[in-house]
């Protein structure tokens, strides 16, 4: 793919997926250079290793660099802070080598992965629909009002 194909892609992505699946996506692509990034540390890969980490440090940053510190107030403020130290961990990598390191790196990123992902879902729900906490508290009243009547 060329980069203006890429690159008419994003343009088109960028219109029509939201904003909280964008960050899923991006996200997911972290994910997938860390793991391939990995493997390249068990080969001894390290060129590779170096090429893969830069994509998602890149992504990172990008992400960084997207914060609207104005608009976001303390929440983008954290996320600048998670955004360097993941970015940092990232380039520590390309010294260390460290499958256990990058597992840490991996997992914190799926656990962000996972918060937006459970974010999009909730704005994805059709107006009026219950998001997961009522949800959840209207099963428990369920439970809790079906053991009164079998009582």
């Amino acid at each position: 793919m060329t980069y203006s194909q890429q690159l008419a892609s994003y343009k088109a992505a960028n219109l029509t997926v939201q904003k909280t699946r964008q960050l899923v996506m991006l996200y997911d692509a972290i994910i997938s250079y860390l793991q391939q990034a990995k493997v390249a540390i068990e080969e001894k890969r390290i060129n590779d290793r170096y090429n893969l980490l830069v994509k998602a440090g890149n992504i990172i940053s990008g992400l960084n660099l997207s914060l609207d510190y104005a608009k976001g107030g303390e929440i983008s403020h954290m996320l600048g802070n998670y955004y360097f130290a993941i970015d940092l961990r990232i380039m520590g990598l390309n010294r260390s080598n460290s499958l256990s390191d990058c597992d840490g790196i991996i997992a914190e990123v799926k656990m962000m992965r996972d918060a937006w992902d459970k974010i999009d879902q909730e704005l994805s729900l059709p107006i009026g629909a219950p998001k997961a906490a009522e949800r959840v508290k209207a099963e428990e009243e369920k439970e809790k009002t079906a053991a009164d009547f079998s009582a």
